[in-house]
């Protein structure tokens, strides 16, 4: 069960679904295609020492992302989780472009605040909604995913030790338990 059908949500589903695991996607609201944060966004992906950024002749790393990113937050960045980002940012990168051929290219029209290098990943017009429609087309692809909209995550119920049942609830009330091995939370 994925929770929240922007950008995280939506690469969470294809990864998932990718996998073969059958999987629902659970979206609140019926307008999130126009007003999530990814579709108002410009949905740039940084990520480091890319194939994108060598390509374009662009040097960079993991440590100088990771000192800007401590910089820009005044070391207040978790580090675990900071770690965890720049490390899964390139096969991101990759994976998109390559799997499911989302258009992704190198941003170079201007440094990003706080970048010390040219390393946001975006859609030609720096839309995000044209991201997320490419997201959703790639996810239509998919057999074993199914969006649920709307339907919001109410609980999650754990049973020896483990994610066991995901409660989801319909505008009317109704709710619904779905059996899971996991959950991911991607609602902002």
């Amino acid at each position: 069960v994925v929770a929240g059908a922007g950008g995280a949500g939506l690469a969470a589903a294809l990864a998932a679904g990718d996998a073969g695991l059958a999987t629902i996607l659970l979206e609140a609201r019926e307008t999130f295609r126009e007003d999530s944060n990814t579709a108002m966004s410009t949905s740039m992906i940084p990520a480091a020492d890319t194939r994108v950024q060598r390509e374009a002749g662009i040097a960079d790393s993991a440590a100088q992302f990771r000192d800007d990113i401590m910089k820009k937050t005044g070391g207040k960045a978790d580090a675990t989780v900071t770690d965890a980002l720049i490390e899964a940012g390139p096969p991101l990168i990759d994976w998109l472009i390559e799997r499911w051929e989302i258009p992704l290219e190198l941003a170079t029209e201007f440094l990003y605040p706080g970048h010390t290098a040219l390393r946001c990943h975006a859609v030609s017009d720096r839309s995000g909604a044209t991201l997320h429609r490419h997201l959703m087309e790639a996810l239509a692809t998919l057999d074993d995913v199914v969006l649920a909209c709307p339907a919001r995550l109410t609980a999650v119920e754990v049973e020896e030790g483990r994610v066991a049942v995901a409660v989801l609830e319909r505008p009317d009330g109704t709710s619904e338990r779905i059996a899971t091995r996991a959950v991911v939370l991607a609602t902002n």
